[in-house]
């Protein structure tokens, strides 16, 4: 299926000119008879099919037209806050695919899938704040990266990143504290250190932020270029940020608790291409425990 979004808002899905690859991908599993496969992509909200924005919908009927003799499907809701991530908002869904033959179900996966986000969600609640964690070093590489690139003088001892923004953006921030003032009186959005503001989209249209969700708004595939700015801190998340949101183990005591190698993110384009297409690495680990605890091979 052509995921992708299109210009207008509107993915061709099936009839897309990649669409056959899916079909192939079908196909291959169908013959190979393999025992459980797992789906994911982003969830639509009411929200976007209003605005008519531009988004990858998981197509179920086009996988139960072309999986469904073979295959049971268990499709699962999920957010980054079922992993205890609540300072970042990532909805997606994800398909349990589960061979028909091959398989046996044991145990219920939604009653599963619940029962451990309950729990998570009991004991761990991230906030914005959390997942500011760059280094001076960091911050300054990508600083002199859009200089350059915004033809603007560098500064290699500037961590206030503000005269690096364009107009529009520095407009969008000043319409970002107005607003919190009135949301917040007495109170100041460079004080609020979760305050998380995205300089990629006009605020004549909307506010995202985390304002009043308390969440660092959805990562979009525009979030290389777009700046998701910190008030606070008088700089943007850095790619390295983003991906410690998203709960890659980009930083060292990260990645020895979780005992594997870190992910390396001196190349910032790279990284912000992987914020903005993955899915969250919690999400993705509950619900490989959820299809590997629920069904039992049967040969």
């Amino acid at each position: 299926m052509d995921l992708s979004p299109a210009v207008d808002g509107d993915s061709k899905y099936e009839e897309g000119p990649t669409g056959p690859i899916f079909a192939v991908y079908a196909k291959r599993h169908i013959a190979n008879k393999t025992p459980l496969l797992i789906i994911e992509n982003t969830r639509v909200s009411q929200l976007d099919i209003i605005s008519l924005r531009c988004i990858i919908e998981l197509r179920l009927d086009v996988i139960t037209l072309l999986l469904g003799d073979h295959f049971f499907l268990w499709q699962l809701w999920v957010d980054a806050e079922d992993g205890g991530r609540n300072g970042v908002s990532r909805k997606r869904t994800f398909v349990i695919c589960s061979h028909q033959d091959r398989t046996s179900c044991m145990y219920d996966p939604f009653e599963l899938y619940a029962a451990i986000a309950a729990r998570v969600k009991k004991h761990i609640a991230t906030k914005p704040s959390d997942y500011v964690t760059a280094t001076d070093d960091e911050i300054l590489r990508e600083a002199s990266h859009v200089a350059l690139v915004r033809g603007v003088q560098f500064r290699p001892h500037e961590l206030d990143l503000t005269y690096l923004l364009n107009k529009r953006e520095l407009t969008c921030i000043d319409d970002f504290k107005s607003n919190y003032a009135e949301l917040y009186p007495g109170t100041s959005a460079e004080d609020d250190p979760d305050l998380v503001c995205f300089l990629g989209d006009s605020t004549g249209n909307r506010y995202t932020w985390s304002g009043t969700s308390g969440k660092i708004s959805t990562f979009r595939l525009n979030a290389k270029t777009g700046k998701y700015f910190l008030p606070h801190c008088k700089r943007w998340l850095t790619a390295g940020d983003r991906l410690g949101a998203m709960g890659f183990p980009v930083r060292q005591n990260v990645a020895e608790a979780m005992g594997v190698p870190q992910i390396p993110i001196l190349d910032a384009a790279r990284a912000g291409d992987l914020a903005g297409n993955a899915m969250h690495f919690n999400n993705a680990a509950i619900v490989q425990l959820v299809a590997m605890s629920c069904f039992r091979l049967l040969y």
